[in-house]
């Protein structure tokens, strides 16, 4: 964030400027550790190849799956559905609770 930005800039500059690098240092850091299973694997490999006479083990086929499992259309329709059945009840429950049986705001 320049001088500028922080004297001059939105408020809310500042803020974002910080999210926005805490987001990076976690990302930064997942990479590290993922970085770290494969370099974990591939010791483990070669110690095990090395002092073993039985059959040898063999590194990662592939690259480790990172992203999340894929989810159908359905089931991402479904889960907004109920998401957003679960907020209609907290606000029907918290307008009860206010004494509000109404519908308008």
């Amino acid at each position: 964030m320049s001088a500028d930005e922080f004297w001059f800039g939105e408020s809310r500059l500042t803020e974002a400027y910080r999210e926005a690098h805490e987001l990076k240092m976690e990302i930064v850091n997942q990479q590290l550790w993922l970085q770290g299973l494969y370099n974990s694997n591939a010791f483990s490999v070669v110690i095990s190849n090395a002092f073993s006479k039985g059959q040898k083990q063999k590194y990662l086929e592939k690259p480790i799956e990172i992203r999340p499992e894929k989810v159908s259309p359905e089931k991402a329709r479904q889960i907004v559905i109920d998401q957003l059945n679960a907020w209609k009840e907290a606000w029907d429950k918290r307008r009860e609770e206010d004494g509000r049986t109404d519908r308008q705001p």
